[in-house]
């Protein structure tokens, strides 16, 4: 029995990992966290959270010092979607962000040990990988 508790345990841990770490567009600054859903069309954000205030990118979430530091670094960004300058589509952001997430989600779910484990949240997480129309597959054994 404590076996099965500890594993439904670990199976909730990397679920909420995911869920929170993973998935959810945070501001990148360790002390904030701030999840955020608001896009107007500039990919140089700034966290609005009291106290933050942190500049950074749309396309990868780096965080930069000021306003002009991460302009500059959304221009150069080399997950940039568009040949634009520091605007684009919702939908640039909305893909550019759901490979972010497939890429970090396959790489955590790919390093859950033992198989057993990985396989359960594997399943666990199909309904949040389905809505946000993310394909992470079960590497084999």
């Amino acid at each position: 029995l404590e076996a099965v508790e500890a594993r439904a345990l670990s199976v909730r841990h990397h679920r909420a990992h995911i869920a929170d770490e993973l998935l959810t567009l945070k501001c990148p600054r360790t002390g904030c966290r701030q999840a955020f859903i608001d896009f107007t069309g500039c990919f140089a954000l700034r966290c609005t959270r009291a106290g933050c205030n942190t500049y950074f990118c749309g396309w990868c979430l780096h965080a930069s010092a000021n306003d002009r530091d991460a302009h500059a670094h959304v221009m150069g960004c080399a997950h940039k979607l568009a040949t634009t300058n520091y605007h684009g589509s919702v939908q640039q952001f909305e893909e550019c962000n759901r490979v972010r997430r497939r890429r970090l989600v396959q790489q955590y779910v790919d390093a859950i040990e033992p198989a057993d484990v990985r396989r359960d949240v594997h399943g666990e997480c199909q309904s949040d990988f389905r809505d946000l129309g993310l394909h992470i597959t079960l590497r084999s054994e």
